[in-house]
């Protein structure tokens, strides 16, 4: 279960995925993962690039070397942490809720409008339950799109 500000653990990316995953199973829904990371822009400079391009329902955050999820923006009720700026090895996690492949390709379009010009910044995404129904596998498949070879990796 998620931790709210007054305990301030940080939860694992799995782990909010996997409370996704479990609204979804619910409700009958779809939700997608996507990725983000660049060699030359910190998470805070994608971040700051990128969410204007979202809708108020998506969680954006970023994803740290050990798999914890700092989320930044939120359409839940609770904070997670401070926002501290994010570090630099840090990638851009992002859970598009009720959003299937194709509303996630055209999210993906948006993001991708929204950094034009930075060819460095590597975009993956995966689909639930489409391409998984585990939520590691979908932050592997999505993080396997950043290097070529997860679910998405949009030019």
């Amino acid at each position: 279960m998620l931790q709210s500000r007054q305990n301030a653990q940080v939860p694992l990316f799995a782990e909010w995925l996997m409370q996704e995953r479990q609204r979804c199973e619910r409700y009958n829904y779809f939700f997608s993962v996507v990725m983000l990371t660049s060699p030359k822009l910190s998470a805070w400079e994608i971040v700051n690039r990128i969410s204007g391009s979202l809708r108020k329902s998506d969680d954006l955050g970023t994803v740290d070397g050990k798999g914890r999820y700092r989320c930044l923006g939120s359409s839940r009720e609770f904070a997670l942490e401070d926002q501290a700026q994010p570090e630099r090895q840090e990638m851009v996690g992002i859970v598009l809720t009720q959003t299937d492949r194709n509303g996630a390709l055209r999210a993906v379009e948006r993001l991708s409008a929204a950094l034009s010009g930075q060819e460095q910044v590597r975009i993956g995404m995966a689909v639930y339950p489409d391409d998984s129904t585990i939520p590691e596998e979908l932050m592997a498949l999505a993080a396997g799109g950043l290097s070529g070879g997860g679910a998405q990796q949009p030019a």
